[in-house]
């Protein structure tokens, strides 16, 4: 009985390290491949956040342009739904953008004032915003002076009537 106890023990073993042997560096190859699958997931977390706050500087700059061609009443009702984007963004981004999107919040009341009353500063605003999003996104900041506004038509001139 001896002999069938020491064959048995031995078998158990060999099923053992067969067992580890095979299991181990399956484990290893699990565990960096879990890690790699963090790190992706991080890249992939902050590029996502990159292209809402890229829409975010379309939608700015859309609205930027409608009140440069002073369509005021388009350009309030583009406003609140901009700030909004803004607003749930500025809630689930990370640290780098969060500033930018701040000091956009920061002047939502003032550009909505302006829009309501039909005033251009809310252009100046407008224009603060864009250039704080651009640099949060590592975008080129135009270097350039506001453009300024254009001169008006001169009054047409009578032809002469034969």
């Amino acid at each position: 009985m001896s002999k069938i106890f020491k064959f048995l023990l031995v078998v158990v073993v060999l099923i053992a390290a067969a067992y580890v042997a095979g299991f181990w560096p399956q484990r290893e190859r699990v565990s960096a491949l879990q890690a790699e699958n963090a790190a992706l997931q991080q890249r992939v977390d902050a590029a996502e956040a990159h292209v809402r706050a890229g829409r975010l500087l379309g939608e700015l700059l859309t609205l930027k342009e409608i009140v440069q061609d002073l369509n005021y009443g388009q350009a309030r009702g583009l406003s609140s739904p901009f700030f909004e984007h803004v607003r749930a963004e500025a809630g689930r981004t990370n640290a780098a953008l969060k500033p930018a999107l701040e000091s956009i919040l920061a002047v939502r009341d003032p550009v909505t004032v302006a829009l309501t009353q039909g005033d251009a500063a809310a252009l100046g605003h407008l224009r603060e915003s864009e250039r704080r999003l651009r640099q949060a996104l590592g975008y080129p900041v135009p270097t350039a002076a506001a453009a300024p506004a254009p001169a008006p038509l001169p009054p047409p001139t009578p032809s002469p009537s034969p």
